[in-house]
């Protein structure tokens, strides 16, 4: 699944930094919930000044290391988090729709510097007793979706893994009490070396056409 990096050694991700609105209610859904052990709890200033910073495990050495303020900056969806889950507006049948209603769907994008969404490793067999899980907890969850990309490495969900050879992910998305979008992944297959060969965009350059 991964090349050699020729310049750093990279051995995976240390931890992340999201923002939390309430530390109590973040334990409660990451280490109740989902059942992720606490490493690490740190605590300073006072007052107005009273931060957190709790270290949550999510395997292989990593961690989501939510950071918690007494007074914290009010959450913008559509902005610093998804207004709609990525499927929501990648996952219907777009042909259908008129370009006034396309328009109309709740964005998935975000703001420059923000992070879009987590996605959590899991095994391949385990989409559909940990959706159950989920759902008896209360958390609303998606429909388990197939990743696929078509020779012109355009992405496309499907519902039916059968239905594409090129079906290369399988996902699952859901929210956490901070708006933040998580999703469980699986890569279903070793990508080749065509699919990772687009050019990068740039602002600069002209726009594909519609046409």
């Amino acid at each position: 699944m991964s090349s050699v990096n020729p310049k750093f050694e990279f051995t995976g991700v240390n931890h992340l930094a999201p923002v939390c609105r309430d530390m109590q209610e973040t334990v409660a859904f990451y280490n109740g919930i989902l059942g992720m052990p606490l490493t690490l709890t740190t605590q300073w200033g006072t007052g107005d000044g009273e931060q957190q910073i709790f270290f949550f495990d999510i395997g292989a050495g990593s961690h989501l290391a939510f950071m918690w303020q007494r007074h914290p900056i009010p959450p913008l969806p559509g902005v610093a988090s998804p207004a709609a889950f990525l499927e929501d507006t990648m996952g219907g049948d777009l042909t259908k729709l008129t370009k006034e209603e396309i328009a109309d769907l709740p964005s998935a994008a975000t703001a420059v510097g923000s992070i879009n969404h987590m996605a959590l490793n899991i095994p391949v067999d385990k989409f559909d007793e940990y959706r159950e899980r989920l759902i008896a907890e209360g958390v609303h969850v998606s429909d388990i979706k197939y990743w696929t990309v078509d020779r012109q490495c355009r992405p496309v969900f499907v519902n039916d893994p059968d239905t594409s050879p090129y079906v290369f992910m399988k996902s699952l998305y859901f929210r956490d009490p901070n708006g933040i979008q998580l999703e469980f992944a699986a890569w279903t297959r070793t990508m080749t070396e065509h699919e990772a060969s687009l050019d990068g965009l740039s602002a600069t350059q002209p726009a594909l056409s519609d046409a």
